[in-house]
């Protein structure tokens, strides 16, 4: 996810906005499934007292993402 965030047409600022944006949001909404199955896994993980693993490149990915939606 965090290559698609950097993807060319992203970057460039002659990119059609209207591309940009729809691309951002279908980015954003992947973003969203990711967290809420994170979160499931975590709720599971504690369930099963298991130790939890957080997936830190998913925050990077998510906050990469959020910082180009607000260019």
């Amino acid at each position: 996810m965090r290559t698609a965030a950097q993807a060319e047409m992203v970057l460039d600022e002659n990119s059609e906005a209207e591309v940009v944006i729809s691309y951002l949001s279908d980015l954003t909404q992947q973003a969203q499934a990711q967290q809420t199955e994170q979160q499931r896994i975590l709720y599971h993980q504690g369930v099963l007292n298991l130790p939890k693993m957080v997936n830190d490149d998913l925050a990077l990915a998510q906050e990469e993402v959020s910082c180009h939606c607000c260019l």
